[in-house]
């Protein structure tokens, strides 16, 4: 097997991200996209080629196409499954490794088309893609065959940071719980700076000293699955804040004690 060299289906920012920094890290990469005019964008940086092309020149494929969401909020798996159905027709041994993301509920029925599924999920920004490539909080690998996890995590030997092998749907949900976290601080921070606005307080100038604690406000401490929170000081602090915060403009901060009262 050759290692040396791979394909990316899918341009986009995401595949296109991988493909730029997968040969500056030595590679040659083989480029497939249904957009003609990628070859331009690319040029000699790598090789844009049909989807025949790229799997006879390679043994390993990276997915990073889109995977949308439907009507009802759910999954659109149509363009990953029609590129893993795609490779598996044409070359059933192909490692096929998925950058899109996808839920885990979702990794079964993709696993009925190509037999060497890997998940690598991709943490990136977009204004800031290829700085993350090299720079990623971790790398995670999840494969249910540790020889081809470990096969695809040698692409990163020349990136250091922390690196895990886990199950496929650990490594998609990881990479979930993250987006809806980044999600939840964006909205948690608006609700807080409406808040201040309030109470003629400099909203910024209380995040910028909100995130210098990295002992308990950035940190593990309160990231641990368990009991509901409880004590004197956060009800209580929390009720007060709740009691000031209006309910149609701050409606996460209103939620917290709902949230804290569900059995689970």
């Amino acid at each position: 097997m050759n290692l040396d060299k791979l394909s990316i289906f899918g341009l986009g920012y995401v595949g296109g991200t991988a493909a730029k920094c997968f040969r500056r890290l030595g590679f040659d990469v083989y480029g497939v996209d249904i957009d003609v005019e990628k070859e331009k964008e690319f040029k000699d940086k790598i090789k844009v080629v049909d989807y025949k092309e790229a799997l006879n020149q390679t043994d390993v494929s990276f997915i990073c196409v889109p995977t949308p969401c439907k009507q009802d909020g759910n999954i659109d798996l149509s363009y990953v499954s029609n590129v893993c159905t795609q490779i598996n027709n044409y070359k059933p041994e192909q490692i096929v490794v998925l950058r899109s993301t996808v839920f885990p509920n979702q990794i079964s029925k993709l696993e009925k088309i190509t037999k060497n599924l890997v998940i690598n999920p991709e943490f990136l920004r977009e204004d800031t893609a290829e700085k993350d490539f090299f720079n990623p909080p971790f790398i995670i690998v999840g494969s249910r065959n540790k020889e081809l996890g470990e096969k695809v995590m040698k692409f990163y030997d020349r990136i250091e940071t922390k690196k895990f092998n886990t199950t496929p749907e650990e490594a998609q949900m990881i990479k979930y719980v993250c987006n809806v976290w980044h999600a939840c601080k964006v909205a948690f921070t608006n609700e807080i700076g409406s808040i201040c606005k309030e109470q003629e307080i400099d909203g910024d100038k209380i995040m910028r000293i909100f995130v210098q604690d990295k002992k308990l406000n950035i940190s593990e401490l309160y990231h641990r699955i368990g009991n509901p929170f409880g004590g004197n000081c956060l009800p209580k602090d929390l009720s007060v804040f709740q009691f000031n915060a209006d309910k149609k403009t701050n409606p996460l901060i209103h939620s917290i004690s709902k949230s804290n009262e569900v059995v689970r």
